[in-house]
């Protein structure tokens, strides 16, 4: 029920309308009165929310009765009464007065007082209407508020530009006591599980290890973070010096990593997850922010596999350059493999390497179908297919629907493919093993001749680019160097059980320079050859 206050320094008036409004307003005011100026002070301990007041009286006028009121209680509604006719006077009041309802003479009839309490009363009900909806907005508001803030800073960071003025409204409208002029540090999470499950929604550890971020970076910094879910499920905090606080900007990154353990330490306490951290090694103005956080996110899914681990995004970005060198290394090295396995007619070899291929990095299966494609045709041409066995093989290739195939049905579909090519390497084989020996033959019987690749490979009607990798692969060893070795064992043996001039012993084993012999035998046994020999008498 409101509350109305009358206030008039004539008795028979007062009580007039006192009686009239209590009587007509009986269950919807609660009607008081007043005829001194002192009492005011004390009347004014209740709500007032109606004030009925003469303007002119003594000692206090009803304009300062009203400002008195109004002060305290800001939502009242205020009716002049007064016997002046001047309308000179109402329109000072309604001018300069924003909650008077209405001026009424004295002389007019009650049913004119009554009609502005009643607009009084609706004026109250709609501010009343007006709080209640206030409220539910702001409760609204309240409730949205989380979401409206992750939403701008997921804007923000994949955004390309906005300016320090545009940052400065959206922090006020969000409420963030963050200044857009001031620098932020970007600070951002990799979440796994204890027993080393990715989990795909980690929101109660995120604000698990938020609530712990909080305790030890406030109140000397101010911090928002916010989960992020992709496929590696991440958190991302902005931190920034409070202004004119105890940690000088130097400090503040060096003050956040010394925390990060600790963090991490009672994460895992209080959660069933390890959090890693990739922290900026600098502050930042807003406008770089959106650049980190892409660097940040290209590291975390590198590093998302690791537990409880903290990297600098500079240190860790030099880390993973060298890692993916070293992945890339190694990709090339299996499908040189792969392709080996073709040539020599490697099955086992062929099903090792593919399991090791499909655990490696990849862009999609289509590359890597791609990668083991040109593997079989570089093989073919190696092991020199019939165009027609070839046309067949790459045919098969390029038929695999890839969008049905599990890497299983993969291997066995390349490994029908890769048929022709096993049969093909298991008949060369056999002929590579005849031509090699051939050739082992006749090294030994000539070591004292030229023993050249290209005499020998001529000889045996191969090229001898081709002939050297069938050699190496047959004997293990590079044609060149078993010549070499197999020189420097003869002239071994001849220094030792003949009494032969080194010069003879050099050229008896296929050396014409004797200085060229000397640098030979000394690289291959440490000393020259007359030292071996003098080595080898004094031994007996």
């Amino acid at each position: 029920m409101y509350r109305l206050l009358l206030v008039d320094d004539e008795p028979i008036i007062l009580n007039s309308y006192y009686e009239m409004l209590s009587d007509t307003f009986k269950n919807e005011l609660n009607v008081d009165k007043c005829q001194y100026s002192s009492q005011i002070p004390d009347k004014l301990a209740e709500r007032i929310d109606i004030l009925i007041t003469d303007i002119y009286m003594p000692k206090m006028t009803g304009y300062d009765v009203n400002q008195l009121v109004c002060r305290k209680w800001k939502d009242c509604r205020t009716i002049f009464i007064t016997g002046n006719e001047s309308m000179e006077s109402a329109r000072k009041v309604i001018r300069d007065s924003k909650n008077v309802v209405d001026y009424i003479l004295k002389l007019e009839d009650t049913e004119v007082l009554i009609q502005a309490v009643r607009k009084a009363i609706y004026e109250l009900d709609h501010i009343m209407q007006e709080k209640g909806l206030r409220e539910n907005i702001r409760q609204y508001m309240s409730q949205a508020m989380p979401i409206l803030r992750r939403d701008f800073f997921k804007e923000f960071l994949t955004s390309t530009a906005c300016s320090s003025e545009e940052l400065k409204e959206s922090f006020s409208r969000l409420d963030f006591a963050f200044r857009a002029e001031a620098p932020v540090i970007p600070l951002l999470g990799a979440f796994r599980a204890k027993d080393g499950r990715v989990q795909r929604r980690v929101d109660t550890t995120f604000l698990i290890v938020d609530q712990i971020v909080s305790e030890y970076l406030s109140p000397k910094f101010i911090q928002y973070g916010f989960p992020l879910n992709d496929s590696i499920p991440l958190g991302m905090w902005c931190i920034q010096l409070v202004p004119n606080g105890t940690i000088s900007p130097e400090e503040a990154v060096g003050y956040i990593h010394s925390y990060l353990d600790l963090i991490q330490e009672h994460s895992e306490r209080f959660s069933d997850m390890t959090v890693s951290f990739i922290l900026s090694h600098d502050m930042l103005e807003w406008q770089k922010l959106p650049q980190v956080y892409n660097r940040m996110l290209n590291l975390a899914q590198i590093y998302g596999h690791l537990e409880n681990q903290i990297f600098f995004i500079e240190e860790a970005e030099e880390i993973a350059e060298l890692s993916k060198l070293e992945e890339e290394k190694k990709t090339r090295l299996l499908y040189q493999s792969l392709q080996q396995s073709l040539v020599s007619g490697d099955r086992e070899a062929f099903c090792s390497v593919w399991e090791e291929l499909t655990t490696q990095p990849r862009e999609s299966l289509v590359q890597l179908h791609f990668e083991i494609c040109s593997c079989f045709t570089t093989a073919m041409n190696i092991l020199s297919l019939p165009a027609s066995t070839y046309n067949g093989v790459c045919t098969f290739l390029l038929n695999i629907r890839l969008g049905e195939s599990s890497p299983d049905t993969l291997l066995e579909q390349y490994l029908t493919a890769a048929k022709p090519l096993f049969q093909t390497s298991k008949n060369n084989n056999k002929k590579i093993t005849t031509v090699v020996d051939t050739v082992v033959q006749y090294i030994d019987a000539h070591m004292g001749e030229d023993l050249s690749l290209t005499k020998v490979s001529t000889m045996v009607f191969h090229n001898p680019s081709y002939f050297s990798k069938l050699f190496k692969q047959t004997m293990g060893i590079g044609y060149c160097e078993y010549v070499t070795k197999l020189r420097m064992t003869r002239a071994q043996n001849l220094l030792c059980t003949t009494s032969q001039k080194i010069g003879d012993i050099s050229r008896q084993v296929g050396f014409d320079s004797i200085p060229y012999f000397n640098k030979t035998f000394k690289k291959t046994f440490g000393c020259t050859p007359q030292e071996y020999r003098e080595k080898s008498i004094s031994l007996g």
